[in-house]
């Protein structure tokens, strides 16, 4: 589940990133369209994208925790205990 949120953070600095360029190409081009570059389509994609993959781990951990909880199951269980000296 933490995958998918990684995933996601990742997926929106790219987003971001690309939404940067495209403001960046409009203020140095001033005759470009902003909407004719494909920068901009890969921000609103990605940024897109990202928020799903967030939206997925969430929900992903949600059910596991709902999951354990509704079992009274431990989420991890201790094999061996140390003692330290």
């Amino acid at each position: 589940m933490q995958v998918f949120g990684r995933w996601g953070l990742v997926t929106l600095a790219l987003a971001f990133m690309f939404g940067l360029i495209s403001v960046g190409r409009k203020l140095m081009l001033p005759h470009e369209d902003m909407t004719g570059n494909p920068w901009m389509y890969l921000a609103i994609f990605f940024g897109l994208g990202g928020m799903q993959l967030i939206s997925v781990g969430l929900l992903g951990e949600i059910s596991v925790r709902t999951y354990y909880e509704s079992q009274q199951k431990p989420i991890y269980t201790i094999r061996e205990r140390i003692e330290k000296k």
